[in-house]
């Protein structure tokens, strides 16, 4: 089943410089996809079209039965509901502790408080981070703050996920750990999207797609499963 369909998008800013060029491709329920290139390559800008942050120039994105072309503005707050994003510098809000970090995520959506705050302290638990849900986030490592970054994601239970950079301000070891919870989030059917220069990281996943941007163009596509 198709989650998200690119059909030649493009992207131009300043009526000149293409971010996207011509970008066409089909991701599936519960596939694990890496999205590689150096900087500036439109990663991100890719990532922002799939949680309709960006619109296309030209071409149409499907995602989740909503095409950019015809989707309603009030209608953008449903769709995100469904995606989880997590960004390189985690977005946590300093002043608030870990727990109302998560919960807010509910909260914003009319998730009753109490509600909110226990499937936030399940997703914590389940992230090691149970024993810091009273912290700031000014008092966590790099790795704890995108562990917060990851919970406020998941604890919507998104059919997508998505995580720009997610290792980009955290140490080798850390890294490690983010990857393998991405790894058993998609063990559970979500659909996780990577963007990343660390071409590293794609050996330590078996199973996955690998989509190669440069200078906003699909210069290759592959996958890689298990027969």
């Amino acid at each position: 089943m198709s989650y998200i369909t690119f059909e030649k998008v493009s992207k131009v800013y300043q009526n000149r410089w293409f971010a996207l060029e011509d970008v066409s491709f089909e991701i599936d329920k519960g596939e694990f996809v890496f999205i590689i290139g150096p900087t500036g390559a439109g990663k991100t800008t890719l990532l922002s079209h799939i949680y309709l942050k960006e619109f296309p120039s030209s071409g149409e994105v499907q995602i989740l039965g909503y095409s950019s072309k015809t989707i309603k503005r009030h209608e953008v707050p449903f769709l995100r509901r469904k995606i989880g994003v997590i960004f390189q510098d985690f977005k946590l809000l300093h002043d608030r502790n870990v727990l109302k970090n998560v919960t807010i995520a509910l909260e914003v959506t009319g998730v009753p408080s109490g509600v909110a705050r226990e499937r936030a302290i399940e997703i914590l638990r389940e992230l090691g981070m149970a024993d810091k849900i009273s912290k700031m986030p000014n008092e966590l490592s790099g790795g704890e703050g995108q562990k917060v970054a990851i919970a406020r994601a998941l604890v919507r239970e998104p059919f997508i996920l998505l995580a720009d950079e997610p290792t980009g301000n955290i140490d080798p070891d850390s890294a490690d750990e983010i990857l393998n919870i991405l790894k058993r989030v998609n063990d559970r059917g979500t659909t996780v999207i990577v963007a990343t220069h660390n071409y590293a990281f794609l050996d330590k996943v078996v199973r996955k797609r690998v989509i190669s941007l440069q200078a906003g163009k699909v210069i290759k596509d592959e996958k890689f499963y298990i027969k």
